[in-house]
């Protein structure tokens, strides 16, 4: 069910840099046929605005207190009555609307932002009932108990099906079989649709499984979506196969021929039994390591990433952000691991436990943070807010514990946490490490970022949750401490070196640094 926005009032920490409307307008733009607003995830709103007009619709519905956006997506229709229409001066006056109403969302350098033209309309009329405006998403700046002993549950299992040498579900790949003959009868209404596999994971892995990515769009770079449409026949069957939305380049060759042969469906029914009925499905090809914005994980995509990738760089449930990391890095050894345990974090610990318990030897101390445990947020002190766990690497069941008692012990509180705190706690408790390697939450911008000057060794920072950019702010901080930054696909070594006005790309995106602070050209 959508939600309609009305004034909101966000807490959160000060930051450091100003994302401008003017910008944002000149962002990189997606295409999509219409955007979808029914059954959005928990915690999105809209803002709608008229077609063709600047001007918001504000209704009743906000959200609750400590929501901190994560992204805002710009939603516009490409038709025009007149090739004179500007768009984007359109774009550029909702932005600064935006901004006068909820002016945190331009502060903060976490926030992803995504420019979306619908293409499907074909004329006024039709464009007209297409949704303008803004969709933002956020997420709770703290967790509830039940929450938290949920995402503990779900980390511990993960940590279980590691040590035994696996983190595959328990879905199998389907064997292909051979097509169903050919069902003339027409597509009927339903009462319930049909169905792939056991669960929603199957058919992504599936497919991940049986198509391979076209060598020339890979030679191109070529990404983007191809949306088929089948009709699944009364047998289970897959026949009717129509592209609708072409990528080219080999890339609708390989979705048809994946289509043709994949496994039986389990086809609709009413009440009279079986029927024929339509389904369908959008194809990501991802070359380029940007995650496709709208969904939480690839179990709601379906992803073809280059051979030699996996469906799980690309998941947010199933990360391996810090272990890749660590594997591009084989020359970090004596290493102290200063990790953010609050809220969201559990995919990335996860990743992080399973890749240590091969690689004892590279890290020496671990120091785990949750921001005060449960201490209330307006009690806590810069420098003294406390949540910390140290322990030695010696016993990786020991280290195990210790994370989960930090994890238990404290449920993040608000979006700013005590970063800067953990890593001086770290350089005293093991003086002898060369190298921090601090794991953070790219959307979370440190509480105590002033105690950054006080830190000396070397670090270098994992940005977890980085898919929609990076955050600004930290990398303004990153380059204050001289560290390292790290994404699921780039090691950046030099960001202390860039002057003012010097531009970095970074996984496709650009970032200037202007005036002490970076911010995103595109």
């Amino acid at each position: 069910m959508m939600k309609y926005l009305f004034p909101l009032l966000f807490i959160g920490l000060t930051a450091m840099g100003q994302t401008r409307p003017e910008d944002i307008v000149d962002y990189k733009m997606q295409t999509v046929k219409q955007v979808n607003t029914e059954n959005l995830p928990p915690y999105t709103y809209m803002l709608p605005a008229l077609y063709g007009n600047a001007a918001l619709q504000f209704q009743s519905a906000q959200p609750g207190k400590n929501e901190e956006i994560i992204s805002v997506e710009l939603v516009y229709t490409r038709y025009r009555r007149s090739d004179a229409f500007n768009q984007k001066k359109l774009n550029l006056q909702r932005l600064q609307q935006l901004k006068n109403r909820i002016p945190f969302a331009f502060n903060s350098g976490g926030v992803e932002w995504i420019i979306t033209e619908q293409t499907g309309a074909e004329d006024y009329a039709e464009g007209k009932t297409y949704f303008h405006g803004f969709i933002l998403k956020t997420r709770p700046g703290n967790l509830s108990k039940t929450e938290r002993e949920t995402e503990i549950t779900t980390l511990m299992k993960d940590l279980e099906e590691r040590k035994k040498g696996s983190t595959v579900t328990d879905s199998k790949f389907k064997e292909r079989t051979t097509p169903t003959p050919y069902d003339a009868d027409p597509v009927r209404y339903y009462d319930k649709g049909p169905e792939f596999g056991k669960d929603r994971c199957e058919l992504p892995e599936d497919a991940a499984a049986h198509i391979t990515y076209p060598e020339e769009a890979l030679k191109r770079k070529i990404s983007g979506r191809v949306e088929a449409q089948i009709t699944v026949n009364r047998a289970g069957g897959v026949q009717d196969i129509r592209i609708t939305n072409g990528l080219g380049f080999g890339c609708d060759e390989a979705v048809k021929n994946y289509l043709k042969s994949m496994p039986r469906w389990t086809p609709a029914k009413s009440k009279a039994g079986n029927v024929n009925a339509y389904v369908t499905l959008s194809f990501w090809f991802i070359s380029n390591g940007i995650f496709p914005p709208g969904a939480e994980s690839s179990c709601e995509l379906i992803l073809i990433v280059p051979e030699g990738y996996s469906p799980e760089k690309y998941n947010t449930e199933r990360s391996t952000v810090v272990s890749d990391v660590f594997i591009r890095n084989p020359q970090w050894k004596n290493l102290s691991v200063v990790c953010d345990v609050t809220g969201s974090m559990g995919p990335y610990l996860s990743d992080l436990m399973g890749w240590f318990r091969s690689n004892q030897s590279r890290i020496k101390y671990f120091t785990f943070f949750n921001d005060g445990d449960t201490q209330p947020d307006a009690r806590k002190q810069v420098g003294n807010t406390g949540g910390i766990y140290l322990v030695p690497s010696s016993n990786s069941d020991v280290v195990e514990k210790e994370m989960l008692r930090a994890m238990r012990n404290g449920f993040g509180g608000d979006l700013p946490e005590n970063d800067m705190e953990a890593l001086l706690e770290a350089e005293k408790i093991f003086p002898f490490a060369e190298r921090l390697i601090w794991i953070a939450d790219n959307y979370a911008f440190p509480r105590d970022a002033r105690l950054a000057a006080q830190v000396t060794k070397p670090v270098s920072v994992i940005l977890c949750s980085s898919q929609g950019g990076l955050n600004t702010d930290l990398l303004t901080l990153a380059r204050q401490l001289k560290a390292t930054v790290h994404t699921p696909y780039s090691d950046i070594t030099d960001l202390h070196k860039i002057e003012e006005g010097g531009k970095i790309e970074i996984d496709d995106r650009s970032y200037i640094f202007s005036q002490g602070k970076f911010r995103r050209v595109y």
